[in-house]
């Protein structure tokens, strides 16, 4: 009941977000956490590290939701610094959707899995709607998250919509 008057109350409030796996497996939150480490070095080495960490978060904890949108998120680590016909092929040819939607099925508001799906909404198919509305539903979750703020910021600046994307990069 309890939950139910909570909900009411608040509407559609930002949710909780955690980055620890609903296991509680240690050994892999530590993986994601030195995945996290390693996409931080922004190589195409330490990127393959980080893929390969998220690989063993995920047979520690198949449930581990975030550690799926990160993969998908590392997976798309070409779009950041190749050609982008070249790094559009190797994105679309990877698993990064499939992990999106593995995410998005254990946990429909993670937060940081919508912001992936922008991502992949906006640069590989081009639909610039569907990424703006995964942005927008990341921020309706957790208001505070770099990757949908960014995100966001750059469609609403590819729209011409520039006080709107400077807000956002400010936020």
């Amino acid at each position: 009941m309890a939950d139910v008057l909570k909900a009411k109350l608040l509407g559609d409030a930002p949710t909780a977000q955690s980055d620890r796996p609903p296991s509680g497996n240690i050994e892999a939150y530590n993986a994601l956490l030195e995945a996290n480490f390693q996409a931080a070095k922004l190589t195409d080495e330490s990127n393959r590290r980080a893929i390969a960490l998220l690989d063993r978060a995920i047979a520690l904890d198949p449930n581990y939701a975030l550690a799926y949108a990160k993969r998908a998120r590392a997976w798309t680590f070409p779009l950041a610094w190749n050609d982008p016909i070249v790094a559009k092929g190797l994105v679309a040819a990877s698993p990064a959707r499939a992990d999106v939607r593995r995410a998005l099925a254990l946990n429909p508001n993670l937060a940081y899995a919508h912001a992936i799906a922008g991502n992949l909404s906006g640069y590989i198919d081009g639909d610039q709607a569907a990424a703006e509305a995964d942005y927008r539903r990341a921020l309706a979750l957790q208001p505070d998250l770099s990757v949908a703020l960014t995100g966001l910021s750059r469609q609403m600046s590819q729209a011409g919509r520039y006080p709107e994307a400077i807000d956002l990069i400010r936020r």
